[in-house]
């Protein structure tokens, strides 16, 4: 992927990262653009919230969310032009609507987020700041340029998720922050084997489970996807 255009090119090692966006390239080149028409589709609030994005440009953030609505569209790779002439097809018919999905849930992922923000500022108790900057890694971790393709558009509902819990324990916080230090600590433990892990699927299977174990221990309530704990996150390390 070239921005503008695709190359070919011979890699030392399988790749399917870069095979993945090269395609990806060829069926938005082939593609006539849906911004403009749903653009027009989206009323001011959301126009406004979307605006307020970490990727610099509101173009920098409708490319990335133009690359997410393809991915849901044809999840698997093309290695043959006759399964990219059927993927295009595809993503011609269907590109307008995936792409207004994706920017609903990316708009409900930045009001969180905007939330949150207000919500760290109002924290100001020194015995709030390990949990404080906790969660502004975390959101930094979730939300930032390229957040959208990266996590896909099927997690956007989950990075909601994840985003409310912390705003639940920023509300706890003044009256649990020593609380909130003791579960701190299962965090950081499960986070340090996780980035001894090797890039691939167990490091993203992984990354999801940490965040889930995050709404388990401080926002329970909100409910996390499934059963986690720590040594559930030990398990899935072990068994690969």
């Amino acid at each position: 992927d070239e921005g503008g255009s695709v190359a070919l090119r011979v890699l030392p090692a399988p790749d399917p990262a870069a095979h993945r966006a090269g395609v990806r390239r060829l069926l938005l080149l082939g593609t006539s653009s849906p911004v403009k028409a749903v653009s027009g589709r989206l009323d001011n609030r959301a126009k406004l919230t979307l605006a307020a994005n970490p990727h610099g440009s509101l173009t920098a953030l409708m490319d990335d969310c133009l690359a997410a609505a393809v991915d849901s569209l044809v999840p698997a790779d093309a290695r043959d032009e006759a399964a990219f002439r059927a993927q295009l097809d595809v993503v011609r018919a269907g590109l307008p609507e995936a792409l207004l999905s994706v920017l609903r849930g990316v708009e409900q992922v930045l009001t969180r987020a905007a939330d949150l923000e207000q919500a760290l500022r109002a924290q100001t108790h020194p015995a709030s700041a390990t949990a404080v900057a906790d969660v502004r890694g975390q959101v930094a971790d979730l939300v930032h340029a390229g957040f959208v393709t990266e996590v896909g558009a099927a997690r956007l509902p989950d990075l909601v998720r994840y985003l409310q819990a912390a705003l639940v324990r920023l509300d706890k916080l003044p009256r649990e922050a020593d609380r909130d230090r003791a579960l701190l600590s299962d965090v950081e433990v499960g986070t340090k084997e996780w980035r001894q892990l090797p890039p691939g699927p167990l490091r993203e299977r992984v990354r999801w489970m940490l965040e889930e174990l995050r709404v388990s221990l401080f926002a329970p309530a909100v409910k996390a996807k499934g059963p986690i704990s720590l040594q559930r996150v030990y398990k899935a390390i072990d068994a690969g």
